[in-house]
């Protein structure tokens, strides 16, 4: 008799449950259908409008100066592997040549 009274116990909270989820699903559903502010959807438009300028800006500045960058860090190791022999550099994977 306990065991059953403890199934049924638990088959109403299931049922509970998952009428809990479906009606916070419904609401959900409300909230994103709903029609959106016009003031809104320009300052959304705005804002994404702006990171993508600071973005592009970016590009440009990497593109711009990447390869100078890229000279910058590779100067330290063809210095260093003027003052290592040919057997170290192998030893070590490096293809400097």
């Amino acid at each position: 008799m306990f065991s059953f009274r403890w199934v049924t116990a638990l088959e109403l909270a299931k049922a509970k449950a998952i009428r809990t989820m479906e009606s916070e699903e419904e609401e959900e559903l409300e909230e994103a259908c709903a029609p959106l502010d016009n003031h809104e959807v320009q300052n959304v438009f705005r804002m994404l409008t702006a990171k993508l300028e600071d973005m592009q800006t970016c590009c440009e500045l990497i593109n711009k100066h990447g390869g100078g960058l890229q000279v910058i860090a590779i100067i330290p190791i063809f210095q260093l592997s003027y003052f290592l022999d040919d057997k170290t550099v192998a030893r070590a994977g490096m293809n400097l040549s």
